[in-house]
């Protein structure tokens, strides 16, 4: 965390295109609820966890904030 920070502050006094940019940072956080979106959908369908709620054990993704990221899944 303190090298993004580093990373930030250095692009925004140079004026530098910083080596991550936020287009890429959105991609990395959709990707992460996809999976995550995925693997709550696969321990419920295989009941992995009896009769505990997935989202208790897995984590909420609105509570996570990762919804607000999503995307419209244009493959359906």
């Amino acid at each position: 965390m303190h090298a993004e920070l580093e990373a930030f502050v250095d692009a925004a006094r140079s004026r530098k295109e910083p080596r991550t940019n936020g287009a890429a940072g959105r991609a990395a956080l959709e990707l992460a609820s996809r999976v995550m979106a995925s693997i709550q959908e696969h321990a419920a369908r295989v009941n992995v966890l009896g009769d505990r709620k997935t989202a208790d054990v897995l984590g909420d993704r609105k509570a996570a904030g990762l919804d607000a990221f999503a995307t419209h899944d244009k493959t359906k």
